[in-house]
């Protein structure tokens, strides 16, 4: 059939052209061929690359696992393979192949559907066996699993058509009409529409589309911006099997993400079925993203971030600076590009990458939305003028100095705006009542203290917290606007004062009220202006003296009411500490509780911190002691006493466990933030630390210049959540974040967004132990085997001799090499089985067909019960994984090799049975690494180092459980 390349038509001319189409179809055949002939048939495969689009990344979906061949007579009524499989194909590897079947001579088109056992889509093989017509095909549905855009198996479902040429470099659009005959020396061939023997192939093209977002930002009015999550809207659920098919209209097709914070390097990556979605009716960037505009079921994502930078202001002349909490909203398709003439265009078409460049350049549209009561429907965002300062504060106690001046009471007055996470939004102290439900939590844990006075100032010394008898020094914020409003309290103009800071919990509230949750504000001398538009979307204008931001405390769990856990602060703010300075004599060596160690150091109990005014000794410089800064000294006698013990040193397994979790945890915000180098963390119990940048791998601190890895440790302080007081003092560790019984791991206790969504019945695919869409996470359930693999075939090279035949020649029975005695090429000798004859008498000629003895590498199956790194990679590539040979209680489907985070738990649960095992997961930062577990901890292979390079190891597989 022609391509046209025309797309606007009339229906009318629509119809002309497809009708005269068809005709064409129908009359275009230049040779006959013999129908219902038996024949073998041998047919190539190829799956090309997905074009790209930038409006990267590497799409590794392009294995073929499976494939079901279907043929059609020129009629479009299927002919039937006789073969035993019926033209399904299994046990396939590879990008590309070749397959024998039995079918009939015959004019036919040939259409291929691959990885139909794919873990992402439901199977179609019933509804393939049932197909009589051609036509059928554009009836099946293709619909997802689960509502899921992030996949970690190794095959993705994919379909095409057999037509001309071995490479599949372009997309066909159709099935070529062929002939399916034999040629004379009684070989199968197939031949075009000219009787030309054509060596084709069927050219599979994936259903799903890869998109990924990378955010950075561009121009002077950008200091910083911080994505912070993601969601997206309209995911679909079904497809066309083929292309030309239409989106489905029903809303129940479509589902939104769950918000995600995975990001690395600030970029983030999805994966959907093709959502071809238009409109006509959109004049501008802006109007593309309003809500009745925008095609109702069009995929879009909502992006949101810290931005800081400048901004314009009414009455200024240059730029004002400004702190912004913005949410984007960006529908996909090629309309979104800059340069698109075409804003329609929601389409996220098939078989593409689609890069989607976000560059964030300010926030000026949004100031004008807010004054000019004019919808900006790109953003929404709350954008605050800050010519005073703005604090950003960790989730623990904190205290600093701030200074007022009699001015800031004429240019901002006295008010204060505050917003929770028992808010809707900010709200006034000036409207605010005692009685009001969360009064105290909404403006209660901040309070402010005067620093005293020396001749005639304020002192800049932060002032310590006060001790019972001075507690009345403490005003909280509503006693401190009526102070602030008092021009006889300043000095020289100025007002200086100590404000404390509570940690963000609330004894008030179940901690999964206010865990995990956006920071906390309050705005001192403010005012505030907003506008609302669409019901639903709306952006706020503040100016504000001071900014004081607490971040919340994050945690790895669930967050489950009825259970107790432990959250992490944000960043360390402790000084590199020395392997000299961690402490000598430390007692406390439980693996899993850190609370229970801090208890176990005895001579920290009752001991005088405050031996330089209001800041802690230098004794914190020891890594045990060092999270005592994070507690508050409550009732002023200078000693951290046992109840006022919160915040702790973890011990080595809670730190592995923050790995475990990191993808619930915000960007920015997991123990490592580097790129490659070292980043060790000091665990509570005995100078063992966690190797950050490996994620969970663990040993003792035998570290030193001998190494090359003589520097300063850093730590992350955690807190105990919903704890009892009495549970606290015993030492009692939290609920766990998961549960074994008989080697079924339950992680329905962690946060959801660092399970692995997808369920799989096959192997993860090929993947680094930073990888963010969940190959290497764990899925909600999974079950270890109860011993290693005892035996399994593995494919090795080997060499051996092989007989090459040459090329040229004479050519007979298809085959070619044929010379005259002493007639072949250099090096090659006759074999004297293989010759033909020509003429008769003097004119008789003998040809042998050449060849010659190479030495060849060939694949050999061995069976063993052990493995090496390479082999294990080798053989994973090949499809040839050891799990395919493990059987449990008659069980032998499902079974894969761990990821990292997976044999991770199978050591956090002491359930290893000391056998060296491998992972699946490779390190990310150098090549030839994959994690194992050998001598007793988790750690890499280490090409360098002969012991640990290519070490033999056992295979443990796992599988998920629903």
């Amino acid at each position: 059939m022609k391509k046209y390349s025309l797309h606007v038509l009339s229906l009318l001319a629509g119809i002309f052209l497809l009708s005269a189409c068809v005709d064409e179809q129908a009359i275009k055949s230049s040779t006959d061929v013999e129908e219902g002939r038996a024949v073998n048939l041998s047919l190539s495969f190829a799956t090309g690359d997905p074009e790209i689009i930038q409006t990267k990344s590497a799409l590794t979906e392009g294995r073929v696992s499976d494939l079901y061949v279907l043929l059609f007579d020129e009629n479009g009524t299927r002919v039937p393979v006789t073969s035993e499989n019926k033209g399904y194909f299994e046990h396939l590897s590879g990008l590309s192949g070749s397959i024998s079947f039995q079918t009939t001579t015959g004019k036919r088109r040939i259409y291929g559907i691959a990885n139909l056992k794919s873990d992402a889509t439901q199977s179609l093989k019933s509804s393939l066996d049932n197909i009589a017509e051609e036509s059928d095909l554009a009836t099946i549905p293709v619909s997802l699993k689960d509502n899921i855009v992030s996949f970690t198996g190794n095959s993705f479902l994919a379909s095409g058509y057999y037509t001309s040429g071995k490479e599949a470099t372009n997309e066909p659009e159709e099935a070529e009409l062929v002939s399916i005959d034999l040629n004379d020396g009684g070989q199968t061939v197939i031949k075009d529409d000219n009787g030309k023997t054509i060596d084709g192939s069927i050219k599979l093209i994936r259903l799903f589309s890869n998109i990924t977002f990378s955010i950075s930002k561009i121009g002077d009015k950008v200091d910083s911006f911080e994505p912070i999550s993601w969601k997206i809207v309209n995911v679909p659920v079904t497809s066309s099997l083929y292309k030309g098919g239409s989106s489905s209209s029903e809303s129940s097709d479509y589902f939104p993400t769950s918000v995600s914070q995975r990001f690395v390097n600030n970029t983030f990556e999805f994966a959907m079925l093709e959502n071809l979605q238009s409109s006509t009716d959109i004049s501008d960037k802006n109007i593309r993203e309003a809500a009745d505009k925008r095609p109702s079921n069009a995929t879009y994502v909502e992006l949101k971030g810290h931005f800081v930078g400048t901004g314009k202001r009414e009455g200024y002349q240059n730029p004002a600076k400004v702190d912004a909490n913005v949410t984007y909203f960006i529908s996909l398709g090629m309309g979104s590009d800059k340069n698109s003439t075409d804003l329609g265009d929601y389409k996220s078409k098939r078989n593409k990458i689609y890069v989607y460049n976000i560059q964030v350049a300010g926030v000026d549209e949004i100031i004008t939305e807010v004054k000019e009561k004019s919808p900006y429907h790109r953003a929404d965002s709350d954008v605050t003028y800050v010519e005073g300062e703005v604090d950003n504060y960790d989730a623990h106690y904190e205290s600093s100095v701030y200074t007022f001046n009699i001015k800031d009471i004429d240019a901002y007055g006295t008010d204060f705006l505050v917003k929770t996470p028992f808010t809707t939004g900010y709200i006034k102290l000036s409207d605010a009542k005692e009685e009001n439900d969360d009064y105290a939590e909404n403006w209660q844990w901040i309070h402010f203290m005067v620093n005293e006075k020396f001749s005639g100032q304020y002192s800049d010394n932060k002032q310590r917290y006060p001790n019972e008898s001075n507690k009345f020094k403490l005003m909280d914020v509503k006693k401190f606007s009526e102070y602030l409003k008092e021009k006889k309290n300043y000095l020289n103009n100025e007002l200086k004062v100590t404000c404390f800071i509570d940690e963000f919990y609330y004894k008030s509230k179940n901690w999964t009220e206010f865990v995990n949750t956006e920071p906390r504000v309050m705005q001192i001398m403010c005012n505030i202006d907003s506008y609302t538009h669409n019901t639903n979307h709306s952006s706020s204008l503040r100016e504000a003296r001071y900014t004081i931001s607490q971040k919340s405390i994050q945690t790895i769990y669930a967050l489950d009411s009825k259970k107790t856990a432990w959250g992490i602060e944000w960043i360390n703010e402790t000084d590199p500490i020395s392997a000299d300075n961690y402490g000598n004599n430390t007692k406390g060596d439980n693996m899993n509780n850190g609370y229970a160690n801090l208890l176990a150091e005895t001579q920290l109990i009752g001991k005088d911190w405050y031996a330089n005014g209001a800041d802690f000794s230098s004794e914190l410089k020891k890594a045990y002691a060092a999270c005592m800064s994070r507690n508050r000294d409550e009732n002023g006698d200078t000693k951290i006493s046992k109840d006022e013990m919160k915040w702790y040193l973890p011990a080595i397994y809670q730190y592995m466990d923050i790995w475990m979790g990191t993808f619930g945890l915000p960007n920015g915000f997991a123990l490592y933030q580097k790129n490659g180098d070292y980043d060790h963390f000091y665990a509570s119990n005995k100078k063992r630390i966690l190797w950050a940048e490996e994620g969970s791998s663990f040993g003792n601190d035998n570290d030193g210049s001998d190494t090359g890895r003589d520097y300063g440790r850093s730590i992350r302080c955690i807190r105990n959540l919903g704890m009892s007081s009495e549970q606290e003092a015993a030492g009692t560790y939290p609920d766990q974040y998961y549960s074994e019984n008989n080697l079924v791991f339950d992680m329905s206790n962690m946060n959801s967004q660092s399970i692995r969504e997808q369920y799989l019945e096959g192997e993860l695919d090929e993947h680094v132990h930073t990888d963010f869409n969940g190959a290497n996470a764990p899925y909600k359930k999974f079950k270890f085997a109860k011993d290693v693999v005892p035996n399994f075939t593995v494919k090795v090279l080997s060499s051996e001799n092989k007989r090459v035949y040459a090329t040229g020649g004479e050519t007979h029975e298809n085959k070619s090499g044929y010379f005259e005695q002493g007639e072949g090429p250099t090096g090659y000798s006759p074999d004297y089985t293989q010759k033909f004859t020509t003429g008769y008498g003097w004119r008789k000629k003998t040809y042998y067909r050449f060849y010659k003895d190479e030495e060849q590498e060939v694949w050999k199956d061995k069976t063993q019960s052990q493995i090496t790194r390479t082999d294990l990679t080798t053989n994973m590539r090949l499809g040839n994984s050891p799990c395919k040979y493990y059987s449990e209680d008659g069980d032998s489907e499902g079974w894969r090799v761990p990821n990292q985070r997976e044999l991770q738990m199978l050591i956090r649960a002491e359930k290893t049975g000391n056998k060296t095992v491998y992972s699946w997961t490779s390190y990310a930062f150098t090549e030839n690494r994959v994690y194992m577990f050998y001598e007793n901890i988790l750690q890499l292979t280490s090409p360098g180092n002969p012991k640990y390079a290519n070490p033999l190891l056992y295979i443990r597989c796992v599988k998920d459980v629903k």
